[in-house]
């Protein structure tokens, strides 16, 4: 009887470290990130730009989506990306932030999701089916065109 009582005291108490622990290293809301890129300027600059590169490319959709920081510790975008390519509606989810170096602010841009809205393929993971045609056509028809328009080097990591 009295170790049956400690078995349970000690699953009760495994279950809620564990718990604790779960939610104290935020392993649930941790989204990886599909590929990243670094951008000269900050993420203000890259911001502009890309609206600039949306307004003479009526096709591209852009919207910003949250913001987090503030002027002083660096603010971060949350930004969703839309277009059409080969027929197929194509959405990215993208978080951009500054990412002060020593002598230097670059942006990073990290795409943390990608959707084909017509295939239903993609979603958030490196993994997720048709994810290499995806970042293809995202780097085909914004990144690479985007550089040479607006000016902006773009280095993948």
């Amino acid at each position: 009887m009295k170790k049956t009582i400690f078995v349970i005291i000690g699953l009760i108490a495994l279950i809620y470290v564990g718990k604790c622990t779960y939610q104290t290293l935020s392993i649930s809301s941790t989204i990886p990130v599909i590929k990243e890129y670094t951008c000269n300027g900050n993420v203000d600059f890259l911001i502009a730009n890309i609206k600039k590169y949306v307004s003479a490319h009526p096709s591209i959709s852009f919207k910003v989506t949250g913001v987090v920081g503030d002027k002083d510790s660096g603010l971060g975008y949350q930004i969703t990306i839309s277009f059409k390519s080969n027929n197929h509606d194509l959405t990215y989810d993208i978080k951009c932030e500054d990412n002060k170096m020593k002598d230097k602010v670059i942006t990073t841009l990290k795409i943390i999701a990608a959707h084909d809205l017509t295939s239903g393929t993609g979603g958030y993971g490196v993994k997720a089916d048709g994810m290499s045609e995806l970042i293809n056509s995202f780097t085909s028809a914004i990144l690479t065109p985007m550089q040479y328009e607006q000016n902006i080097k773009v280095t993948p990591l």
